[in-house]
């Protein structure tokens, strides 16, 4: 869930229109474990190489820069930011 101050940005048509097109770009696989999503694209994340704050999510060059978006699942997303039971123990 995105934090509130950045819930207007991941609301934006510019956003969805950059993940749909990395999503595409990717042929709907994760870039982290590999696994396709053709069929459930909804379970794929845009995840910004650099973490988006309240004061670079105002620069494009960071938050719809596509070269610092990966495109992952969401399971290797929440092992990545280590919530939801991964603990970084897990491989």
């Amino acid at each position: 869930m995105a934090q509130e101050w950045a819930a207007a940005f991941y609301n934006s048509k510019e956003w969805k229109a950059l993940r749909l097109r990395r999503i595409v770009e990717e042929r709907y696989t994760c870039q982290e474990c590999g696994e396709n999503y053709m069929l459930r694209p909804a379970e794929l994340i845009g995840h910004h190489s650099i973490e988006l704050t309240p004061k670079n999510i105002i620069d494009k060059n960071v938050s719809l820069n596509p070269g610092l978006i990966k495109v992952i699942c969401k399971k290797c997303h929440d092992k990545i930011h280590k919530r939801f039971g991964f603990n970084g123990s897990h491989a």
